[in-house]
């Protein structure tokens, strides 16, 4: 099934560049002249990962809420 609603896709991909550029960013964040931090990688990881996770729920929370709006709107 074709889903065509523009607020469920771009929270979808929004979600997903969250959590492409977080990670990434975590990556670069943790290098250090000292060595590799994971602290601040995985603070940038968790953030990323959370944010981008909610977005893309939400966005499956818009997805049913559609179906279930196209199905009332049917005739029987």
């Amino acid at each position: 099934m074709k889903y065509d609603h523009t607020i469920f896709l771009s929270l979808k991909y929004l979600g997903g560049c969250i959590l492409v550029v977080g990670l990434i960013y975590g990556l670069i964040s943790g290098q250090s002249d000292d060595g590799f931090i994971f602290s601040n990688m995985l603070l940038w990881w968790f953030g990323s990962i959370t944010s981008g996770m909610l977005l893309i729920g939400l966005s499956e929370i818009v997805k049913l809420l559609n179906e279930s709006n196209k199905e009332k709107q049917q005739p029987n």
